[in-house]
């Protein structure tokens, strides 16, 4: 993240200052990684999860659903 930062010209007092002003906002560092945690996973940044489809390529365990007899 700090050659983003850089190539943005986001200097490193820039980021403490910004720091600060989030703990003195009344936030936590957990709250923090949280919110750095989820920007990275919406950017894609850990890559995409598989669906369950994805993750067995289609095949699946579970029984067909029956169509009832329509004549009963």
């Amino acid at each position: 993240m700090q050659g983003a930062n850089q190539t943005s010209g986001v200097s490193d007092s820039d980021i403490v200052g910004a720091f600060e002003r989030f703990i003195d906002a009344g936030n936590s560092t957990l709250d923090l990684f949280t919110a750095i945690s989820e920007l990275l996973e919406e950017s894609g940044f850990f890559g995409s999860k598989k669906t369950e489809k994805e993750a067995t390529n289609g095949v699946s365990l579970d029984s067909e659903p029956v169509e009832e007899d329509s004549i009963l």
